[in-house]
């Protein structure tokens, strides 16, 4: 039970349970990924990591990050002149239910 004047929404959002969660979402969303990125040199897909940081709008909770940042990342993921985007990152996102996050 909690005591009166704890705050138990707080504690969870900071807590080691919800980091582990978010890790674990963080390394599927990177396995879903490197599945999907295109694989010529497989640089694109090496040139990748996830893991956890403080975030949110007031930097509150635990939140898995995937990260891409391959030499040719952005044009892969948006697109550029030559190649249509592939969406990975955004596919993850997605997969996740999080439509409102850019």
């Amino acid at each position: 039970m909690p005591r009166p004047g704890q705050n138990v929404l707080s504690d969870f959002l900071k807590g080691p349970e919800l980091r582990s969660l978010m890790g674990e979402m963080a390394e599927l969303g990177l396995a879903v990924f490197r599945e999907n990125a295109v694989k010529r040199s497989g640089l694109n897909a090496r040139s990748s990591r996830s893991y956890t940081e403080m975030g949110g709008a007031r930097l509150d909770r635990w939140t898995g990050v995937v990260l891409s940042y391959g030499p040719y990342g952005v044009s892969r993921e948006f697109g550029s002149s030559q190649n249509s985007a592939e969406n990975n990152l955004s596919q993850v996102r997605d997969m996740f239910g999080r439509s409102d996050v850019p």
